[in-house]
């Protein structure tokens, strides 16, 4: 019998003599006469992790530069190649990722299996997928099904070439597909940040702050504010509106033409599907959100000290590209996978390339001076959460999206293994402990009520609370909740099956200790076995030597704290401005 895999979003007439195929997907629901294809176990080497990031530097940098001429003629102005990337250069890195990931994805399905495959016609792109900006962008890629469709249609489209292979394609649906929405701030914030926008302006450029790092305590950020002698703004960022305009999709076709070599396959893909996907803030929105920071009226000023949330505000970006010449602009580390993760985190990348200091949790790196070794900024009180009273084995579940956002993911359905295996090889007096604490976030909180047991889910909306009742944490992903817990001194154990390709080369002998002293684990088993040995003395092995040794090692590199933090912080900023 004939098999055909159907990557089109649009219904296809059955024919009786063909057997339908789509990719099977963690969300979504089975329809009736259609089989699944699994995406084959890929092994992510060390040598195809160094390609990948080695490729990704090598398109982006030649993107950068082009695209960043081509929208200076496009917008008849002169912004230098830093002004271009401190506003696209989030969105580009984000993109090559995807698109990178989307392209070799088809390479883990024996497509030699089918006799032809069903793709969406994407001649004429509905303008649904084309993003706004880098947030509506984000979310096509995990949520949208004609999205990804629309993807994986390019990508056959460019590279199946073998004639046993019939291509048909489908019009695009005209179903009005909602993704996104514009976000703005609680009245709270709007008014906090037009009264001391308000204020600011009492003072000279030179003597103002724009300050944005929210998990600080707001008794850190006044101290700061108040040694170094500048009149704070306080901003707090949010998403970019919806403006709408007309696509002009000539227009696009233009970007990056003949950019690439015949030769290189994948550089001719993205040279063809960017002129789709680069947002239209940055095009044919691009007056309508200069007007939208006009409206903001940010004050010009001297220091801009940053922490999460500009990735996906495009009006401040265009602010710090608008002044970059005129300000410093420091960036504070928000996440625990900087400087560990094998691969480069999206906003590690961008937020290191920009910044003109980049203070991290302690760690260093030598390709980027600009990096300042600075303090654990998530808890800088230093405060204890270990409960020897405590009964819980917590679980904080990683954010699961719909479709894949990063070469290296998450294998989604290893992972509902290892955590059935976990609950079902645990000594019964301890199973009814364990507790997995979904991501919160709708979709990720019904995907785990409907796998497990809800007497196993943790509802508790604050993941600090949920770590004081835990005896011990099982981190199962290169996350930032591992970093949290063993700040706060609550026994964590981290579970990782190849650390090797998931951490990065500088931070292996790190890895080394942490595997010797029981903190990480590479095999599920002896995990198990470890849980079920020592539960009722948790804390005793914590406090063994060996382990206390490794612990402040590692702690010292990715976890520094100090009891003086601020002021060693306001003195290195001072010695920067």
């Amino acid at each position: 019998m004939n098999k055909s895999l159907l990557l089109s979003e649009n219904f296809i007439k059955k024919r009786k003599k063909i057997k339908y195929f789509k990719i099977s997907n963690f969300f979504s629901d089975k329809e009736k006469n259609i089989n699944y294809v699994d995406f084959k176990k890929y092994n992510y080497s060390k040598k195809k992790l160094e390609v990948f990031e080695k490729d990704i530097n090598k398109y982006y940098k030649k993107i950068l530069t082009v695209l960043s001429k081509q929208l200076n003629q496009i917008h008849n102005i002169t912004l230098s190649e830093k002004q271009w990337e401190i506003i696209i250069g989030n969105w580009l890195r984000f993109f090559i990722e995807v698109v990178y990931e989307r392209w070799n994805s088809l390479d883990r399905i024996d497509l030699r299996k089918f006799s032809e495959i069903v793709i969406t016609q994407y001649d004429n792109i509905n303008y649904n997928l084309i993003p706004k900006n880098r947030s509506h962008f984000s979310n096509l890629v995990q949520n949208s099904t004609p999205w990804n469709n629309y993807i994986y249609s390019k990508v056959i489209t460019h590279r199946i070439r073998k004639k046993k292979i019939s291509v048909k394609k489908t019009s695009i649906s005209k179903k009005n597909y909602t993704f996104y929405k514009y976000k703005q701030n609680s009245l709270l914030k709007r008014l906090i940040f037009k009264l001391s926008k308000t204020l600011s302006c009492i003072v000279s450029p030179k003597n103002r702050l724009l300050v944005s790092i929210t998990y600080l305590p707001i008794k850190d950020i006044i101290i700061l504010i108040l040694k170094l002698k500048k009149f704070p703004i306080f901003y707090f960022p949010h998403g970019s509106k919806d403006f709408n305009n007309k696509i002009s999709i000539k227009k696009r076709r233009s970007l990056l033409f003949k950019l690439f070599k015949n030769n290189d396959k994948f550089g001719i893909f993205l040279q063809d599907i960017i002129s789709h996907q680069i947002p239209q803030c940055y095009l044919e929105d691009w007056n309508k959100l200069n007007n939208e920071l006009e409206i903001q009226s940010i004050p010009e000023v001297n220091i801009i000290l940053a922490g999460n949330g500009f990735d996906n505000d495009e009006t401040i970006r265009l602010y710090i590209s608008k002044y970059i010449s005129k300000l410093t602009y420091f960036i504070f580390q928000h996440g625990g996978v900087y400087g560990l993760s094998y691969l480069t985190n999206k906003g590690e990348f961008y937020e290191k390339r920009v910044a003109d200091y980049w203070f991290s949790w302690g760690w260093k790196d030598e390709n980027f001076p600009n990096i300042i070794d600075g303090y654990n900024f998530k808890n800088t009180k230093n405060t204890n959460l270990n409960n020897s009273l405590a009964k819980n084995i917590l679980i904080p579940m990683p954010y699961i999206s719909k479709y894949e956002t990063r070469f290296k993911h998450i294998d989604k359905n290893s992972l509902n293994n290892d955590l059935n295996k976990i609950y079902n090889k645990l000594d019964n007096k301890i199973k009814d402990r364990l507790r997995l604490r979904p991501f919160p976030e709708m979709n990720n909180i019904r995907l785990v009520s409907n796998n497990f047991n809800r007497e196993l889910i943790d509802n508790e909306p604050n993941f600090l609370k949920s770590l004081t009742a835990a005896r011990l944490h099982i981190s199962i992903v290169n996350a930032t909740t591992f970093l949290e817990s063993l700040s706060y001194n609550v026994p964590t154990i981290m579970y990782i099956k190849e650390p090797f390709t998931e951490f990065r080369k500088n931070s292996h002998n790190d890895i080394s200790n942490l595997l010797k002293a029981g903190i990480l684990y590479d095999d599920l088993d002896k995990l198990i076995l470890f849980l079920n040995q020592n539960y009722e003395r948790i804390n005793i092995w914590w406090n063994t030597k060996k382990v206390q040794k490794a612990l402040d090692k590692f702690n010292r590199k990715y976890l520094r704290n100090s009891q003086n933090w601020l002021y060693d912080i306001l003195h290195k900023i001072s010695n920067k401005i």
